[in-house]
């Protein structure tokens, strides 16, 4: 496959509307712009997410994206990283889907004066329906859409009967789906990508360097997916010989507390890097983390999530690809995981190279921008 970057031309403009659910739809739609790129630097793309800013920078050159902040999507109001406010996110997500059809219509407009040639959503409804209502083609990337997530809270709440109808119809104006592995809910005739994980950009050495890590230790990454937390556990961390733990967490400025290396999650260090020179990786299921372990052939000991629905899938996928280790939740915020994380941390295997799914994915947009501009 021919991945030469192209030169610069006249510029095109794809508005991507992404999720604000975690940072991994975030994740996964940086790793396919920086695919396009790498396919051709005439690429800009419009960013529409209330993910910050800094975010995309750390991925993309800042010249080769505009970023709009606006509410694309809720996905579920989370109390904790592992709890979900039911009754909080069925009424912020009611609010969100009464879309405003002024608010559309000025959406669309806006789409439109940016010569925008297509709408990629990871996995927002709103780009949908704007772009529906400007006339742009629309591709839906996924690994799972948010009314089959929502289908089981059903039992606890019935109003989110109404909220999958909704969203059902939203999700059929997209005209072009590509899933990306480990996909939830497998459609026929859809595309197929393998999971979708940004690069990493520095060596591993250096990496474990910057962050005063002697040679002969080991390294665990605790990630929770970019959602903020303190852990309780943190001082027993301490007893644990020739680890040194790196926990990005609600912190101001980087700390170093023995062998606990505490940074904040805007830190400078690019995560797909501490993915990278870890010899494990500790977080929730969540599908940049699974995403990233899987790329790089990193363990991972993941907590369980059983109220979210796409956790068996990724549980399954982990299992089948990588060294593993599941821990409860209730464990996990206790700490008595600790100790048995040890065998997994000489689990790591040499690492062998992987198509990344982004490379795919950028290959069948370019066919899509062809066929549309065709």
């Amino acid at each position: 496959m021919n991945t030469a970057i192209k030169k610069a031309g006249t510029q095109r403009s794809i508005a991507y509307f992404i999720s604000p659910h975690g940072f991994g739809h975030a994740a996964r739609a940086c790793a396919v712009m920086e695919a396009l790129l790498q396919k051709d630097n005439s690429f800009h793309f419009h960013i529409y997410t209330t993910v910050p800013r800094w975010f995309f920078k750390e991925s993309l050159p800042v010249k080769a994206f505009t970023y709009h902040r606006l509410k694309s999507d809720v996905g579920l109001v989370q109390s904790t990283p592992l709890d979900i406010d039911f009754p909080a996110s069925l009424k912020q997500i009611s609010g969100f889907l009464a879309f405003d059809s002024e608010k559309i219509r000025a959406l669309a407009k806006e789409l439109i004066n940016q010569k925008s040639r297509l709408i990629i959503c990871d996995i927002s409804p709103l780009g949908i329906v704007a772009g529906d209502t400007a006339e742009i083609p629309r591709v839906l990337v996924e690994n799972f859409t948010w009314d089959w997530i929502y289908e089981p809270y059903i039992e606890i709440l019935s109003d989110f009967e109404k909220i999958i109808g909704r969203l059902r119809v939203i999700y059929s104006l997209v005209e072009h789906r590509i899933q990306t592995q480990p996909a939830c809910r497998p459609l026929p005739d859809t595309t197929r990508c393998a999971p979708v994980s940004r690069r990493s950009k520095s060596n591993p050495d250096k990496i474990r360097r910057k962050l005063g890590i002697p040679p002969a230790a080991k390294m665990a990454l605790i990630s929770m997916g970019g959602i903020k937390v303190r852990y309780d556990f943190s001082r027993r961390l301490h007893d644990v010989d020739n680890v040194f733990f790196v926990i990005p967490q609600d912190t101001q400025k980087a700390q170093r507390e023995k062998n606990l290396i505490i940074l904040p999650h805007h830190s400078g260090f690019y995560h797909p890097d501490l993915v990278n020179a870890a010899d494990v990786v500790i977080g929730k299921l969540g599908y940049s983390t699974v995403a990233e372990a899987w790329s790089f052939g990193v363990p991972f000991a993941y907590i369980s999530r059983d109220n979210f629905r796409e956790s068996a899938a990724l549980e399954n996928f982990v299992k089948d690809n990588l060294p593993n280790m599941r821990i409860d939740p209730v464990d996990f915020v206790r700490g008595k995981w600790i100790n048995e994380l040890i065998p997994l941390l000489d689990g790591k295997p040499p690492y062998i190279g992987k198509e990344n799914g982004a490379i795919q994915c950028a290959v069948e947009i370019e066919k899509i921008l062809s066929v549309e501009s065709g």
